[in-house]
């Protein structure tokens, strides 16, 4: 049974994390969450069909640590399972990455030291703007939405301006250095995905303004919940950017994707990281790769926390259009637009719709 009025002691509550802590301490158990969680009927949660396939794994040594000892058919390889990850799944798993599993392992314990600080010391930074350089905020303030969902969030920009919170006293150095790690692996999937698609290395700059990219870090607090069946961490929806690198705690499937109808579990591969297709690289690519429809579920005992980098192309430099090369042969499918436009018209939206429609011509 859902609860259909809050106890007092939980309106106070700012975030989910918050909410989980004080219902711990009202009862031995809890058993069940306010109904302002619901975000699934039950019903249609049981008839989904949840299909085990496996998501492509692609090895990026060869494509990362570039040398003159990598062969031009050893790089045309790794380019294609790409572009065929992009075009089938939207998604595809990494590993030989270059990010160390030890800078991995401190960028989870540092986001999990942030959200064990106390409520009022992160609501120095609690903001419901898309924008704002450090965000804290919680599905309490997701007003926009006729739900909340189960996670809380801190968002930080860190290109081409680095930002982050003064607290955990770790924070800044640990995730200066992922965010520069996981922003080289992005511009070198990006010329490899621009290759291709027969755009020439020199356009991708030209195309994306990738040295000025707009890059975000979001990490993402998954509390255990009482009635994981009925809630969901996020809903389906898209990102926004050119692609999103996420990094994931060893706790339990609770990312999945949509692939041919059904709702796949990205299963956790040690060290490795996973790549989706956002938005703005389905309008520059007119419409070949899919920006990933994906969702994030919850547990009922275990906690989750994911570590998205989100990187768009420069905020307002560059209009991201279909690329020249591929609207010779056929029409354009998109209109083009800036990355501070489309974010803007991305917040007017509710989180569950897709703003990509309203970019098609």
């Amino acid at each position: 049974m859902v609860n259909s009025v809050l106890p007092s002691s939980l309106i106070s509550s700012s975030s989910v994390k918050e909410l989980v802590i004080n219902s711990t301490h009202n009862s031995t158990e809890a058993t069940s969450m306010p109904s302002v969680y619901v975000a699934r009927n039950p019903a249609m949660a049981a008839a989904e069909i949840i299909s085990h396939e496996e998501i492509p794994t692609i090895d990026l040594s060869l494509l990362i640590r570039r040398s003159e000892k990598t062969s031009a058919d050893e790089r045309a390889k790794v380019i294609q399972q790409i572009g065929e990850a992009c075009e089938d799944w939207g998604c595809f798993m990494v590993v030989n990455h270059g990010v160390s599993e030890d800078l991995q392992r401190k960028m989870i314990e540092a986001y999990l030291d942030f959200f064990d600080m106390k409520e009022e010391e992160k609501q120095r930074y609690n903001s419901k703007s898309f924008i704002d350089s450090v965000v804290y905020n919680s599905s309490f303030d997701q007003t926009t939405n006729e739900v909340l969902y189960w996670r809380d969030t801190l968002r930080t920009t860190v290109h081409p301006t680095f930002n982050s919170p003064d607290l955990p006293q770790n924070f800044r150095l640990i995730s200066e250095e992922f965010s520069r790690r996981t922003r080289e692996i992005v511009k070198q999937l990006l010329i490899a995905i621009c290759e291709g698609l027969g755009i020439e290395e020199n356009r991708t700059e030209e195309c994306l303004g990738l040295a000025s990219c707009y890059q975000i870090i979001s990490g993402n607090l998954y509390p255990p919940c009482p009635q994981p069946e009925l809630a969901l961490g996020l809903p389906p929806h898209s990102d926004a950017g050119l692609l999103n690198v996420l990094l994931q705690n060893n706790s339990f499937p609770g990312l999945q994707v949509m692939h041919n109808g059904n709702w796949v579990p990205v299963q956790l591969i040690p060290n490795s990281l996973f790549i989706n297709v956002s938005d703005l690289l389905e309008i520059f690519s007119n419409g070949k790769y899919k920006s990933l429809l994906h969702r994030a579920t919850v547990d009922k005992k275990m906690t989750r926390l994911s570590v998205a980098t989100l990187i768009g192309s420069s905020w307002e430099g560059v209009v991201v259009a279909p690329a020249a090369e591929l609207v010779e042969t056929e029409p354009a499918a998109f209109r083009g637009i800036t990355y501070k436009d489309y974010i803007r018209h991305y917040q007017t939206g509710k989180l569950n719709k897709r703003p990509l429609a309203a970019m098609r011509l």
